[in-house]
This record gives structure tokens, C-alpha cells and sequence, in this order.
């Protein structure tokens, strides 16, 4: 190809059919440079834009739809922060492993890790001078800004609240799941009260059967001094008496 002629002859063609006619195309492109005069009629482009302007219609105001408010347009924006987060991160890595590069001249050019080293550099000096300007700092700022915003795409709130834009539906059912929620709590409400109820309860009849408690453990006493009273009389010597009724 050369380009200082203004032409690209890319020689004839051949595609072959079902008939196994062999056609030949012979393609002509003839480069026009800044400086050189426009063709006056260009019927081919007029066609082209006419018929771009009939077929798509631009939506505007009322009838445009942000990039967020479909399903695929959310995951094809997510999905471009991952790849171009992969992208800055391993650029990070390029940038940190030629900055140690310059400043360790020790490793030896001809070891497999420097043979990488060398074809990472002459790839870097081959790219465009808008990359080579560019800092560790500054990639390194801008892939954190990007994983912050990917972060907050990603976020449950903002998936809700996109789903709520987009499917009014989905708002009905969280209605009936908070309401659902809010009858739940009132039930547990309902039981605790219930429960410090019976507790409330429980502890007063604790409290009247000690007190009869302490009333039998007194005429259990009393019958025991009786007997062995009466038991002493029959027998003309002190008689007591022991065993698990003195321990009530």
C-alpha cells in the first residue's frame, strides 16, 4: 500500500457462487486528502443520510430513555466498567513494573523475565503519546473512581429503586412485603405482650404457693413435736424423731 499516491489497488477479486461462476470485482479507492476539492455531487451520501434520517428517529424529552432504565442497557454499562477496569488495572501493573524497571538495572536483559520486561517497554513506546504521559498516580485515581462507580451501580438500593422505575409491578409486591413485615411485628407485639403477661402470673402464683408452702413446713413441725411428745409419754424417755420430714 502506498499512500503517498493516493490509491489502493487491491487487485481483482474472486468469489465463487452456487453455479461455480467465478466473478471478478475489481475495487478502486481513491483517497482524497484535507486540501483537495470536494466532489460537487455525491448522490451515494445524499442517499445514505436521507435514508438514516427516515429510518431512525431520535427519541427527545418525554419519549428518551436513559441508559439505566433497561435490564441489557444497565449490563452492558456494568459490563464495560469491568472490562475497562481490567484494562486500568493491568495498565497500573505495566506502569509499576517499568518504573522498577528504570530504577533496578541489575536484571539481566537475556532471562525470560526481562526478555517480558523488554517487549512490555517497546510495546509501551509504541503506544500513542496520550498513554505515555500518563502516571501510576493518575491511572491509579482514576481506577478507584471507577470501581466507586461501579460499586454504586451495583449497590442493592439502586438495583431497587431501578426496578421500581422499570417495573411498576415489582413496587406493588414490595408494598405487600412491607405490609407483610409490619404484620409480623405486630403479631410479635402481640405475643410479647402475652408472654410478660403470663409471666406476670406465673410469678404471683409462685408467690401463693410459697406462702402455703411455709404454712404446711410449719404444721409439719408442729405434728412432729406433738408425736414426739406423745411418743415420749408412752415410753417414759425422750424420743425424737428424725428422717426426711425435719428437712421440709
Amino acid at each position: 500500500i502506498t499512500w503517498d499516491e493516493g490509491e489502493i489497488d487491491f487487485g481483482s477479486i474472486e468469489i465463487e457462487t452456487g453455479d461455480n461462476v467465478p466473478v471478478e470485482i475489481d475495487l478502486e479507492v481513491e483517497l482524497v486528502s484535507g486540501e483537495g476539492d470536494k466532489p460537487e455531487d455525491s448522490p451515494t451520501g445524499a442517499c445514505i443520510s436521507e435514508t438514516h434520517t427516515d429510518s431512525v428517529e431520535i427519541p427527545s424529552g418525554k419519549n428518551a430513555r436513559l441508559l439505566l432504565d433497561t435490564i441489557q442497557g444497565r449490563n452492558a454499562l456494568v459490563n464495560d466498567l469491568v472490562e475497562l477496569g481490567a484494562f486500568l488495572g493491568r495498565f497500573c501493573e505495566d506502569l509499576s513494573e517499568n518504573q522498577d524497571t528504570e530504577e533496578d538495572n541489575t536484571h539481566s536483559t537475556t532471562s525470560a523475565q526481562g526478555g517480558s520486561i523488554a517487549l512490555q517497554q517497546m510495546i509501551f513506546q509504541n503506544a500513542p503519546a496520550s498513554l505515555q504521559s500518563v502516571s501510576f498516580k493518575e491511572v491509579s485515581t482514576l481506577l478507584a473512581r471507577l470501581e466507586a462507580i461501579r460499586e454504586g451501580l451495583t449497590n442493592s438500593v439502586l438495583s431497587q429503586l431501578l426496578m421500581i422505575r422499570s417495573k411498576p409491578g415489582f413496587l406493588d409486591r414490595l408494598v405487600n412485603r412491607l405490609q407483610d413485615f409490619r404484620d409480623q411485628a405486630e403479631r410479635s407485639k402481640r405475643r410479647v405482650s402475652e408472654a410478660h403477661l403470663r409471666i406476670n402470673e406465673a410469678m404471683a402464683e409462685q408467690e401463693r404457693q410459697a406462702a402455703i408452702l411455709l404454712k404446711h413446713r410449719a404444721n409439719c413441725k408442729r405434728l412432729v413435736t406433738l408425736i414426739e411428745e406423745e411418743i415420749s409419754k408412752l415410753c417414759n424417755r425422750p424420743v425424737q424423731i428424725i428422717g426426711q420430714v425435719l428437712t421440709l
